[in-house]
């Protein structure tokens, strides 16, 4: 929570601001022009958020405190290929291409692994299609199992979070007063953003265990980490 906090917080001021300059106020209704421009705002911040996070976990398996210089470092070398295939690309097959079901079949399974193979095996061009591929075969269902599961505990996660600060702001006769200290079941409201991001995170670290999980079931990665691990503790050195 450290690593995504500050992250969480910039990226609520940033959404905030722009539902100030597009006019957004307590009488906009649900569905309004603003709302699929926020979603796809949502959409390019996400990936953002999730990246320090990997990281910081992709460290974790080798390392009990992983320095900050070392997560900066991965974060400079990585950046620019992660940022343009997971954020630029995949918006581009959801909304542009988002017609043809296999762009959006081709971004949700078959690369659904694409940041973790960018930022943890810094994997480059070519090598980042085959090596997705890889990943993705023979287990489409179960990804689709886990998106569908994840949107559904998505779903309730924010209106368990609405509801509960809609019943605080009640507690203290504020709801009302100003617009966007309201939550609603919206993205046009600014607390609902601060509790999509809240659940981003766990979103973040779920399939980072399912990619762990993956591997280890394939290529015995547990083995590799518990090998590694070992000889850290008895030579002292990475």
């Amino acid at each position: 929570m450290a690593v995504s906090l500050p992250v969480t917080i910039i990226l609520c001021a940033i959404n905030t601001t722009l539902l100030f300059k597009m006019d957004v106020n307590s009488e906009t209704e649900f569905f309004s022009w603003q709302q699929p421009i926020v979603f796809l705002l949502i959409i390019l911040e996400q990936p953002i958020l999730s990246l320090p996070l990997l990281l910081l976990n992709g460290r974790l398996l080798f390392e009990k405190k992983p320095a900050v210089r070392a997560l900066f470092s991965d974060l400079y070398a990585c950046m620019p290929s992660y940022f343009f295939r997971t954020v630029v690309m995949r918006t581009m097959q959801y909304t542009i291409l988002g017609f043809t079901l296999i762009t959006v079949w081709r971004g949700l399974i078959q690369f659904f692994f694409q940041g973790e193979v960018i930022a943890l095996e810094k994997l480059k061009k070519a090598q980042i299609k085959n090596r997705c591929l890889s990943l993705a075969k023979n287990t489409s269902d179960r990804t689709v199992g886990f998106i569908l599961i994840d949107i559904l505990l998505g779903l309730t996660f924010l209106f368990i979070c609405v509801s509960t600060w809609n019943f605080i702001l009640d507690l203290f006769s504020s709801r009302g007063k100003y617009w966007f200290f309201d939550a609603q079941f919206s993205l046009l409201s600014p607390p609902a953003h601060f509790f999509f991001f809240f659940y981003a995170v766990f979103h973040s670290a779920a399939k980072f265990f399912y990619y762990i999980d993956l591997r280890s079931a394939r290529e015995g990665w547990d083995i590799e980490i518990m090998l590694h691990k070992g000889m850290v503790e008895t030579t002292g050195r990475p």
